[in-house]
């Protein structure tokens, strides 16, 4: 039900802004490279849309993939008491959809907002001889937290933007991610 609410505005959102709009709209890829929560770092790819609305102030909305490790045991009980553990590895697929209002400037652009990585699915890439996990499901469909970001603008030419950026986002006690970024957009004026 959290999901359909905050997909229902994020329609919205983006179907309104762009009649509200007095300047741009910015559409490209964005490259981030994260670190996790277990130490490790992951590189995450997505979308971004920027949408200005004043001179100074406008919005961000990204669709960025992550994906997470989970390590697990499963022990068997045979009749004899004897016990024997197995391990496996899985790997979570989320969606994180980030929607921010952005402050820009010449010195640097500052973003806030509300974030939520959405469960996509999983699959398995390593476990014990013999060991298949068939069933699987996280009681995390849907994890809610906010995002910060510092990002300056590098014009490459007259519709081209180059935008790096440092990201902050917490999620929940286990789960904030800090990472670098990259964006590179095209730059669609509004027709008057």
């Amino acid at each position: 039900m959290k999901f359909r609410l905050f997909s229902l505005f994020v329609l919205l959102f983006i179907s309104s802004v762009h009649s509200f709009a007095q300047k741009e709209t910015e559409i490209g890829l964005v490259g981030i490279l994260e670190e996790y929560p277990d130490g490790g770092f992951r590189f995450q790819g997505g979308l971004v849309i920027d949408q200005k609305i004043t001179k100074r102030s406008g919005f961000e909305i990204s669709l960025i993939t992550r994906s997470d490790k989970v390590f697990g045991n499963v022990e068997y009980n045979f009749s004899d008491g004897r016990k024997e553990y197995a391990s496996f590895t899985l790997k979570e697929h989320y969606l994180n959809i980030p929607v921010l209002y952005k402050f820009h400037s010449k010195i640097v652009n500052i973003a806030v907002g509300p974030s939520m990585d959405v469960f996509m699915g999983w699959n398995q890439i390593s476990g014990s001889p013999g060991l298949v996990v068939e069933e699987y499901d996280t009681s995390d469909r849907v994890i809610f937290g906010v995002m910060g970001k510092i990002s300056k603008n590098f014009d490459l030419g007259k519709n081209l933007v180059l935008e790096p950026e440092i990201r902050l986002n917490p999620l929940n006690d286990t789960r904030t991610f800090i990472g670098l970024g990259v964006s590179l957009k095209y730059r669609v004026k509004k027709q008057d």
